[in-house]
C-alpha cells in the first residue's frame, strides 16, 4: 500500500537545468518513462508516487566525478545486520567508489561507507523480481549555477497535493494511493486476525509499525519532515498561512507516531509461540479485534485529517503565485 511516502522525498524542490542521465533500464517502456519523469527533474520514480532524490555525492568514474545510485535488493548488501538483510528488491544505494573486487557504498541504513562485493552487487542488481527495477542506474549530468527556490518549492507543493489526494474518478482506480491508500489500510487492519494467526500475525502487526517509522514507506517521520519543509517555505514566501501548515502537519506526525507506538503494544499482547495462540485468542479475541478497531478508525481520521490539508495547502499554495 501506498501511504504516502512521496510526501518527505518531495518536500525538495527541482529545477529544470539538472541533468539526471538514466542507462541500463529493464525494458524499453520504463526506460520511456524514467526519461519523461527524470531527464529534467533529477529523480526516478519506482512506484506512482515514489521519486529517488540524487545528492551530490563524489563517485570517480574514469576522470568524471559524479554520483551513482543503484536500484538493489537488500538482501545482498551484506555490510548490514542480518536483521536488516531481508528481499526489498526497491532498496536504493549510492556507489562512491570501486576497485577491481568491490564497490564503496553510501546506504542509508549502515552509518559508514560500506564496502560491496562485486559478486554481491551484481546478484542484487539484477534479481527479476516483481517491482524490481533490475539494471537501473542513475547519475547527475550537469548542476545549475543557481535555482530558483520559489519556483521549485511552489512546483513541489502542488505535486505532492495532487498526488496525496487524487480526482475523484482517478482515486477509484488508484485505490492504493495517496489517502485512499490510508482508508485501504485502515479497513483492512479489520480482517488480519481472519487471515493470519499466532506468530504471523503478530510479526506482521510489528513490520507495519516498524515500515511507518523506519523503512521508508511513510508514516510519521515523512510528515514530520514535510512539516520542517513547509516552516522553510513559509520562511522563503514570508507566509504566515504556510507556517501554519506546517505547525498542523507536525502535530498530525506526532499523533500518527503515537498510533504506531499503540500499534506495537496491540501486537506485543499476541503470545510468541503458536501452541499458545487458540487459548489466548480464546481469552482475548474480543478485545484484540476491538483495538485493531480502535486503530482503523484512528487512521481512517488520518486519512480525512490529511486530505483536508492538502487541500488547504494546495489552495495557499495557489496564492504564492503561479510558477514559472
Amino acid at each position: 500500500l501506498s501511504m504516502g511516502a512521496a510526501v518527505g522525498a518531495m518536500a525538495i524542490p527541482r529545477h529544470p537545468e539538472v541533468k539526471a542521465a538514466v542507462f541500463e533500464s529493464p525494458f524499453p517502456g520504463y526506460r520511456d518513462v524514467v526519461r519523461r519523469w527524470a531527464w529534467n527533474n533529477l529523480h526516478v520514480p519506482y512506484f506512482p508516487l515514489v521519486m529517488i532524490v540524487l545528492f551530490f555525492l563524489r563517485l570517480r568514474v574514469g576522470t568524471v566525478l559524479t554520483p551513482v545510485a543503484a536500484v538493489v535488493d537488500m538482501f545482498y548488501m551484506k555490510y548490514l545486520p542480518s536483521f536488516l538483510r531481508h528481499h526489498a528488491p526497491l532498496h536504493f544505494i549510492v556507489l562512491l567508489g570501486q576497485d577491481e573486487r568491490s564497490y564503496a557504498v553510501s546506504d542509508p541504513y549502515f552509518e559508514r561507507v560500506a564496502t560491496l562485493d562485486r559478486v554481491d552487487f551484481e546478484a542484487a542488481w539484477e534479481t527479476h523480481a516483481p517491482l524490481a527495477k533490475d539494471n537501473l542506474l542513475v547519475h547527475v549530468r550537469s548542476v545549475p549555477s543557481s535555482v530558483d527556490w520559489r519556483r521549485g518549492a511552489r512546483r513541489a507543493i502542488r505535486r505532492t497535493c495532487n498526488d496525496m489526494v487524487l480526482p475523484p474518478l482517478i482515486r477509484r482506480l488508484f485505490f492504493f494511493v495517496g489517502v485512499e491508500g490510508m482508508r485501504k489500510f485502515a479497513r483492512e487492519m479489520l480482517r488480519w486476525p481472519d487471515r493470519s494467526q499466532g506468530s504471523a500475525l503478530r510479526d506482521g502487526m510489528m513490520f507495519n509499525a516498524l515500515g511507518f517509522e523506519d523503512q521508508g514507506t511513510g508514516g510519521a517521520a515523512f510528515r514530520l519532515m514535510y512539516g520542517a519543509f513547509l516552516k522553510e517555505a513559509a520562511e522563503l514566501f514570508r507566509s504566515a498561512e504556510l507556517h501554519e501548515l506546517s505547525r498542523r502537519i507536525i502535530v498530525h506526525g506526532r499523533e500518527w507516531r503515537a498510533a504506531s507506538r499503540k500499534l506495537i503494544l496491540l501486537a506485543r499482547q499476541i503470545p510468541l509461540s503458536d501452541e499458545e495462540y487458540p487459548d489466548w485468542h480464546a481469552a482475548n479475541g474480543a478485545a484484540f479485534r476491538e483495538g485493531l478497531g480502535e486503530l482503523s478508525r484512528t487512521w481512517l481520521g488520518f486519512a480525512d485529517t490529511e486530505q483536508a490539508f492538502y487541500q488547504d495547502l494546495r489552495r495557499a499554495a495557489a496564492r504564492l503565485g503561479s510558477a514559472t
